[in-house]
């Protein structure tokens, strides 16, 4: 095997030293790999040469010029005249290209797992098993993460797609149908490989527009969803959906000696609703992200994850932390996005906003408004914002207004692939539930 690898390492080096310009479509080999990714000496000297050649610009390179490089850098005995002449005669095809690359970054991440396992049996008995899986784990990501999952895609062949949907003249909900359809008119659905930011001062309702999200997404659509919550156990979680879906008042959970037989029923309804449907919950307080990342991915593998909810992005800790919080929200929201697009899936993360917003005269949220916000804004594709004026003007709300019910704004703020606007739901605090708000709701 280790044979058939040099081979195809030396059919890669062959084709860059037969290929003189270096085109656009080799280029990628010195932004895929580097020398570790070759089993001998001479192949990866060779690679390093090429790559010298490539960083500085010289597009043609010939005897002369390699002879100059392999003085230069006392390599006489490593790149021989015997070693050039083997790779000029085993130079492979620009059409393998791929294979080449693909194979070589294959058995690398072989290599590098065989040499993390192995290193991890070495110090079973020095560490506990939290520390062993830790840095398993992290060895394991970076593995993955330096692994050839794509290959480019030409221009021409993008632009058909693009142009035929264009000409189809049909405006339809490409992405993930929320069970909102003003909020899906605006985003087309949730789109794959989206990262999306709900913020909210605490109580004004993130959490539980989060969870009619899923709700909505998992029994109207049957799609599946990973909710990660960082403050508040599963059961509770459970609890508020049920309660959405049931139409029962949420203190009667905590309290079920006030149940009558028809609220029953209807909870044992939403209980056969939600039963078998694939909403999975992980409610680890002190999760870190590599674990999500762990976790989704493995999710992902098991089943059809159409969706991934994190409540909230400022309670996850990293592995890194370097005493500068900012630093590290955006690490976690650049990791988020990559995790999206790696996975093809949108991801809802909820956001705090910081206490700036109560210092101002107009209340309502902005970009500047979120808590340690870093990349945030930079990594978003949607950011919108949850506001209801009686959380700041308590005693403005009118009389006549029926308990429990709240007008709140759905304020999409930024949106990377289309239009911003508002959208007005009614909240009902007493279910949790939230419905697409009506004027004459508020005095029904």
């Amino acid at each position: 095997m280790e044979n058939n690898i040099r081979d195809i390492e030396e059919a890669l080096l062959g084709l860059i030293l037969t290929n003189q310009k270096l085109d656009d479509k080799l280029s990628q080999v010195f932004v895929f790999l580097d020398k570790s990714y070759f089993l001998t000496k001479q192949n990866q000297e060779a690679f390093e040469m090429f790559k010298y050649f490539f960083d500085n610009n010289i597009k043609e390179f010939d005897i002369l010029i390699i002879n100059k490089y392999v003085k230069d850098y006392q390599l006489t005995n490593v790149l021989t005249h015997e070693y050039l002449n083997t790779l000029l005669n085993k130079a492979g095809f620009i059409s393998s290209l791929n294979f080449y690359l693909s194979t070589i970054s294959e058995n690398h991440a072989k290599i590098r797992l065989k040499n993390s396992l192995e290193n991890s049996l070495k110090e079973i008995n020095a560490n506990n098993s939290d520390t062993l899986i830790e840095s398993l784990r992290n060895d394991l990501f970076k593995i993955e993460d330096r692994k050839i999952s794509s290959e480019f895609q030409k221009g021409g062949d993008v632009a058909k797609k693009v142009i035929e949907e264009v000409l189809s003249n049909k405006k339809e909900i490409k992405g993930l149908k929320t069970g909102f359809p003003k909020l899906d008119e605006i985003t087309t659905g949730l789109q794959k490989g989206d990262l999306i930011i709900l913020a909210a001062r605490p109580s004004v309702g993130k959490t539980a527009f989060a969870l009619n999200l899923a709700m909505n997404i998992v029994l109207l659509a049957n799609k599946s969803v990973a909710f990660f919550s960082l403050e508040m156990p599963a059961e509770q979680l459970i609890q508020r959906m049920l309660s959405a879906i049931s139409h029962v008042n949420n203190y009667k959970f905590k309290e079920p000696q006030h149940l009558v037989k028809e609220e029953k029923e209807n909870i044992l309804i939403a209980y056969d609703k939600l039963k078998n449907k694939n909403f999975f919950i992980d409610d680890s307080g002190s999760i870190k992200l590599n674990e999500i990342i762990w976790k989704s991915k493995r999710l992902k593998d098991k089943n059809q994850l159409d969706l991934i909810i994190i409540d909230y992005m400022q309670l996850i800790p990293t592995d890194s932390y370097n005493g500068n919080r900012q630093q590290e929200v955006s690490k976690i929201s650049r990791s988020l996005k990559q995790l999206a697009r790696e996975l093809n899936i949108p991801i809802l993360a909820l956001s705090q906003l910081n206490r700036r917003v109560e210092e101002r005269e107009s209340k309502k949220p902005m970009m500047s408004d979120l808590r340690e916000s870093g990349s945030i804004e930079q990594d978003a594709d949607i950011i919108a914002f949850l506001y209801r004026d009686d959380y700041y003007n308590k005693n403005n709300s009118e009389e006549d207004k029926p308990k429990n019910k709240h007008l709140t704004e759905l304020n999409i703020a930024k949106h990377r692939n289309g239009s911003i606007g508002t959208i007005e739901f009614l909240f009902d605090s007493a279910t949790g539930k939230f419905t697409t708000f009506k004027h004459e709701e508020l005095n029904n």
